[in-house]
C-alpha cells in the first residue's frame, strides 16, 4: 500500500510539471468555443497613429485613420462584409459556399460562381481565433490574457499585411468572458507608424444567418 500511494504522488507531481499552465487552457478552451460556435458578429477596426517627428508650425496631435469592417459569419461557408473599399466608398459583400454576391451602382450584383470561395473566406474570418488555441505564453490579468500566437508569422501576415521582422514592439491579446474568447487584440509600431487591430465578437453561437440577396435588387444604402 505504501508503494502504491508513492505512484499516485509522483503521477500527480509529473503532471503538474507537464500540464499547461491554466491560463493557457483557459485561453485555449474559450478560443476553440468561439471558433466552434455556429455563427458570430464581428466587428474588425484597423487603426494607424503616426508618432513620427511632428512637423514645425503643426498642432502636435496624432494623426490616427481609422477603417472599421463588420462581419457576419455562419458555418459551415457564409459570410458577409461591410465597410469602406480602398476607394472610401461603402461596399457589401456576401459569399456563400461557391457564391459571390457584391453592391455596385446600388444594387446587388452576383459574380461568377468560384468553387471553395466560402471556406476560404472563412477561413480568413476564423485564422485569429484559430492561433488562438494554440497559444503559448499565455498571462492573465483578469479577463485579459496577454498571448504568442501559434503561427506568429501567418497571423501578422493576415491581420497586419507585414511580416513579423517589420515590427517592433508587437503585443497580441484577447479577453474571456463566460467561456468564450470575445476580444482579440493586436498594436505594433511599423516605422513612424503604430499598427492596431480590435476584434469583437458578439452574439456567438446565436447570430442571425447570412441571407442571400437577389442580384439587381436594391443593395443596402
Amino acid at each position: 500500500m505504501a508503494v502504491f500511494t508513492v505512484l499516485v504522488f509522483g503521477a500527480i507531481a509529473l503532471s503538474l510539471v507537464t500540464a499547461p499552465p491554466v491560463a493557457q487552457t483557459d485561453l485555449q478552451s474559450a478560443a476553440k468555443a468561439t471558433l466552434d460556435a455556429s455563427g458570430f458578429r464581428l466587428v474588425d477596426v484597423n487603426s494607424a497613429t503616426y508618432i513620427g517627428p511632428v512637423p514645425q508650425g503643426s498642432s502636435g496631435r496624432l494623426l490616427t485613420r481609422t477603417n472599421v469592417i463588420h462581419v457576419l459569419y455562419q458555418a459551415p461557408d457564409r459570410v458577409r462584409e461591410s465597410g469602406l473599399s480602398p476607394t472610401g466608398q461603402s461596399a457589401t459583400a456576401v459569399v456563400a459556399g461557391s457564391r459571390h454576391f457584391v453592391t455596385s451602382a446600388g444594387r446587388w450584383t452576383e459574380l461568377r460562381a468560384q468553387p471553395g470561395l466560402g471556406g476560404r473566406a472563412v477561413d480568413t474570418v476564423l485564422s485569429p481565433l484559430r492561433v488562438a488555441t494554440g497559444a503559448t505564453d499565455v498571462v492573465r490579468r483578469g479577463d485579459v490574457y496577454a498571448f504568442v500566437p501559434s503561427d506568429l508569422r501567418s497571423f501578422i501576415t493576415t491581420i497586419l499585411g507585414t511580416t513579423p521582422g517589420r515590427l517592433t514592439g508587437l503585443q497580441v491579446g484577447a479577453v474571456v468572458r463566460g467561456g468564450y474568447l470575445v476580444e482579440e487584440r493586436v498594436s505594433a509600431v511599423m516605422g513612424t507608424d503604430r499598427l492596431g487591430v480590435d476584434l469583437t465578437f458578439s452574439v456567438i453561437g446565436a447570430a442571425p444567418p447570412v441571407t442571400l440577396p437577389v442580384a439587381g435588387s436594391p443593395a443596402p444604402g
